[in-house]
């Protein structure tokens, strides 16, 4: 390996704190759509339950609930992989930015493509995450009709 001083390291290391930060904020937002994941299947699986202790009238009045907090979850499953895959591409950013300055590669093509994947993956779980959030009014209101 050739020699690399420690000084050319430092303005690879500036530019590194960028993928950090985002993986800071969408491993915050990993934890509401997680968090939120959870509750939902929480959910389903009371009403489920519920739902076989009751006779068949009764039950299939809970079953609205249930397919609806079913897709919540399906929602959320996707909006928690399209910001699992944004942080996957941050930290293969990072490697990319590291590999280019150790061995002297010009891969600014390579990590402006990585860097747009990631907050295009970002953008698309916030907007998945807006999704499921109209559709949980739409459980509130099959649940206050019921």
């Amino acid at each position: 390996m050739n020699h690399f001083p420690v000084q050319e390291l430092v303005p690879v290391l500036q530019i590194a704190i960028i993928p950090v930060i985002l993986i800071s904020g969408a491993a915050l937002f990993l934890l509401t759509l997680t968090n939120r994941f959870g509750r939902v299947t929480d959910r389903v699986r009371l009403l489920a339950a519920e739902s076989r202790q009751h006779a068949p009238a009764d039950a299939s009045r809970l079953r609205p609930q249930i397919d609806t907090l079913f897709r919540r979850a399906q929602i959320l499953r996707v909006a928690v992989t399209l910001a699992s895959i944004s942080v996957l591409l941050d930290v293969a950013l990072m490697v990319a930015l590291f590999l280019a300055a150790l061995w002297r590669f010009e891969l600014a093509v390579l990590v402006s493509w990585i860097f747009m994947a990631s907050i295009l993956a970002l953008a698309a779980s916030t907007a998945t995450f807006l999704i499921e959030m109209h559709t949980s009014l739409k459980a509130l209101a099959i649940e206050i009709n019921s």
